[in-house]
């Protein structure tokens, strides 16, 4: 029987079709019941009221868990010491307006969701999209969610996308990382990932469980100890070896080249208060 079901799943990935545990089942009728109910007028207007009072330009200074579980092509310890000394360009000036329209469409799937939640009483305004600080390792996070279900506290990551890539998703590697790295940050266990159609509004959830899965997110811990050893002892890493110029690809997706090649005259401008 054991090996009816290894051979059931293991068609199933090959064809990329979504087997729900009984835990992930429980979990997604719960999550889709919730369409069903009425608008919780208070905690609803609260939370949009929240979203106003704080602003989308919030400063993005600082360490970030987004650009710690970067890939090794990507990741650079130098921006991310230079990151807890100076300001940041604004990388908005420097995205594709088709960028700006895809990140503002996310926006409002995540709000929907967060909506949602408070209509089913998982949550509370506070809980939502709220900047947390992890001073030991002088780095803000700001979880989607903290709800309760299931008897259990969780942080939800939420990830839209196209109908192409949902079919061909059964579980979306970078947003379970930076979920652990969110538990592991807030002393949390639990996680759910969920993942939207946007166009059919259809939705999965992997579930997480810190306990179980902590050895995988070994390196990101390992990178944030590295990046906290240098900032300790005022050591400044190397540029990587491909940031030849400030003109090389790396650099200008960078939000820290401006101080990463500025003159130590020019970078006082730029230093963090």
């Amino acid at each position: 029987m054991a090996g009816m079901i290894q051979a059931i799943r293991k068609e199933a990935a090959a064809k990329k079709v979504n087997i729900q545990t009984h835990q992930q089942q429980k979990v997604y009728d719960t999550l889709n019941e919730l369409y069903r109910l009425p608008p919780a007028e208070g905690p609803e207007i609260e939370f949009e009221s929240n979203l106003f009072t704080r602003g989308t330009g919030q400063d993005r200074s600082g360490l970030h868990t987004s650009a710690i579980i970067a890939g090794d092509k990507h990741y650079c310890v130098r921006e991310q010491v230079l990151s807890l000394l100076y300001k940041p360009r604004d990388m908005n000036k420097h995205f594709e307006l088709s960028t700006l329209r895809i990140f503002e469409e996310g926006n409002y799937i995540h709000r929907k969701w967060q909506r949602l939640f408070l209509r089913g009483e998982l949550c509370e305004p506070i809980n939502l999209d709220q900047t947390q600080n992890n001073e030991y390792y002088m780095l803000s996070f700001s979880p989607d969610a903290f709800i309760w279900i299931g008897g259990k506290k969780c942080i939800v990551e939420i990830k839209s996308m196209n109908e192409h890539i949902y079919k061909r998703t059964l579980n979306h590697s970078s947003a379970e990382n930076q979920l652990l790295m969110y538990m592991f940050l807030s002393n949390t266990r639990h996680g759910i990932v969920l993942m939207e159609n946007k166009n059919t509004q259809e939705f999965k959830v992997t579930l997480h469980d810190l306990v179980k899965e902590e050895e995988r997110i070994a390196p990101f811990i390992q990178r944030l100890e590295d990046v906290r050893g240098c900032y300790e002892s005022k050591t400044m890493p190397e540029k990587r070896e491909d940031c030849k110029t400030k003109l090389s690809r790396r650099c200008l997706d960078c939000p820290m080249s401006d101080a990463c090649w500025a003159t130590p005259k020019e970078r006082q401008a730029m230093r963090l208060a």
